[in-house]
């Protein structure tokens, strides 16, 4: 579904659901990424776009690798269970797959 050529321009209603989501269960610790990867860059490899244009949307905010987290996210992110995660995942699977889909439609 993709081209080779990085996504750019006006984003879709379905990418900016996508995006929301993804950044929403990271802060809650049910969408956990390795070390070495910033939500940034992460999202620009789901979306298939520059990070730049990750940054240029939704901000600073995905830049961080959120390394100095305060005690009560670490608090709520101990408290996310093994189902929570699947949720989260099977969520941003279908969510995923609307926004490719929506590509098909532009």
């Amino acid at each position: 579904i993709y081209s080779r050529k990085l996504r750019s321009g006006k984003w879709t209603p379905e990418e900016l659901e996508f995006a929301n989501c993804t950044i929403t269960y990271y802060n809650e610790g049910t969408l956990r990424l390795d070390e070495s990867i910033s939500l940034r860059n992460y999202l620009a490899k789901q979306l298939h776009c520059s990070p730049m244009r990750i940054t240029k949307k939704i901000g600073a905010f995905c830049q961080s690798k959120l390394t100095i987290l305060d005690v009560n996210h670490l608090c709520k992110r101990a408290n996310v269970t093994d189902i929570d995660i699947k949720k989260a995942m099977q969520e941003l699977k279908g969510l995923k797959i609307k926004f490719l889909n929506s590509l098909g439609n532009t």
